[in-house]
């Protein structure tokens, strides 16, 4: 009995003892384990704090240069229209205009014009006249200038009319009166000839005596005509 209870001692304290011995094991590889975690762990840096220069922005000033603006010059020419227009008289037209050009900056033609006796595509030159013509008058031949045009350079081109000289008619030629509205070869030469035989005109609302001035006419031509 005593026996027995020996061997039964022995065994418990053996097998005391491999429990132990498997707990000792267990608790090193824990630890071993947990070194080697933390060891894999990634670390960082603590970031700096910024300073005023990082945040503080830079300006750069870029120069500007004024750049002053050139008023362009247009080269204008000046031609004189007459006859069966709305407004005769003188008008600057830029270098390079036409003759229609030239009638639309005098109102256009009226409605006795005879727009069939006139080129309106054809260019002026400085100093021209241009003679429009009634219907049934015998057209006069538009006036070239004698010089080579001169251009006139200026900065704003507008189509400015100009009154044109005043004609006497006590002395102007048939050729001259035939520059004023509506008077063609026809009635100038009648006014030539009534002041011939009847001698100068005293006023010069007795040019509406020569046969083919009505008031209508001579409403026209007033403004251009003189005694004086």
């Amino acid at each position: 009995m005593l026996q027995q209870i020996r061997w039964q001692w022995l065994v418990g304290l053996a097998v005391a003892a491999v429990l132990g011995w498997n707990l000792w094991q267990s608790t090193a590889s824990a630890g071993s384990e947990s070194e080697q975690a933390l060891s894999l762990w990634p670390t960082t840096s603590p970031t700096a704090e910024p300073t005023l220069e990082s945040i503080t922005p830079t300006l750069e000033l870029t120069p500007t240069l004024a750049v002053a603006e050139a008023t362009p010059t247009v080269a204008l020419l000046a031609a004189y229209i007459s006859g069966a227009v709305a407004k005769p008289g003188v008008y600057d037209l830029p270098l390079g205009a036409r003759i229609d050009d030239l009638v639309q900056a005098a109102g256009g033609l009226d409605s006795e014009a005879d727009s069939q006796a006139l080129n309106l595509a054809a260019y002026l030159q400085d100093a021209q006249h241009v003679h429009v013509p009634v219907v049934g008058e015998t057209p006069a031949p538009t006036t070239q200038p004698t010089a080579e045009p001169q251009a006139i350079a200026v900065a704003a081109p507008t189509a400015s009319a100009r009154q044109p000289t005043l004609i006497n008619i006590n002395t102007a030629s048939a050729a001259e009166l035939e520059s004023l509205p509506k008077i063609g070869q026809a009635i100038a030469q009648r006014i030539v000839a009534y002041r011939e035989e009847n001698g100068p005109f005293t006023t010069i609302e007795a040019l509406q005596e020569v046969k083919g001035i009505g008031a209508s006419t001579f409403a026209e031509i007033e403004p251009f005509i003189t005694i004086e």
